[in-house]
Formats: structure tokens, C-alpha cells, sequence
């Protein structure tokens, strides 16, 4: 049975059979070692990006297809929205700057 991916967001941790490594050296995640459990940090059409640790994690990315997706598992919305500020008053800083740089 196909999953639900219209509510689907960032920080959403979802269980997935298979990963594609996108940095070399590491390993992709098989199917036969699965299923794996990671967070949300981009979101496309076909596939998603995903991060054991998160958007500003150090953990490798992976590329997940959504048909590989098993299952999803919603932050609750005030986690969700406070995460959503958090990011964006990092990218503002990231891209923007801080204004206070002496």
C-alpha cells in the first residue's frame, strides 16, 4: 500500500527500504540490510534527501526514491514549526549575515 506523501515535511523522520549515497565513499543503503530510519532535509518530486541526524547534521546524505518510502512518521506541529523558524533565522544569518560582524 502506497504511503500518504502530500503532508510530507522537513524533519519528518520516515522509514525507507533503500538509500543512495550521495558522497563518495560512502556505502549505499541495500534493501537486504534494511529498513532504515532517517529525517527529512529535502524534498523533490521523486525522490527525497534524508540525514540520520537532521538538516544541520554531519551524518551522510542519502537520496531515497518516495517509492521506497515505508513509512512516515510526522513531528508533532510545535516541534515542527519551531524547527522551521530555527532554520530560518540560521539561513538568514548563513546568507544574509548577522549584521554584527566587526
Amino acid at each position: 500500500m502506497p504511503v500518504d506523501l502530500s503532508r510530507l515535511t522537513y524533519n519528518d523522520t520516515v522509514t525507507y527500504s533503500t538509500g543512495y549515497a550521495i558522497e563518495g565513499g560512502i556505502e549505499d543503503q541495500d534493501a537486504g540490510r534494511g529498513p532504515y530510519k532517517a529525517l527529512v532535509v529535502d524534498i523533490g518530486e521523486r525522490l527525497i534527501e534524508v540525514r540520520a541526524d537532521g538538516m544541520h547534521g554531519s551524518q551522510p546524505l542519502y537520496i531515497v526514491f518516495t517509492s521506497d518510502i515505508l513509512s512516515i512518521e510526522p513531528k508533532e506541529e510545535a516541534e515542527a514549526k519551531q524547527e522551521y523558524e530555527d532554520t530560518r533565522k540560521y539561513m538568514e544569518h548563513f546568507y544574509l549575515g548577522s549584521g554584527d560582524d566587526e
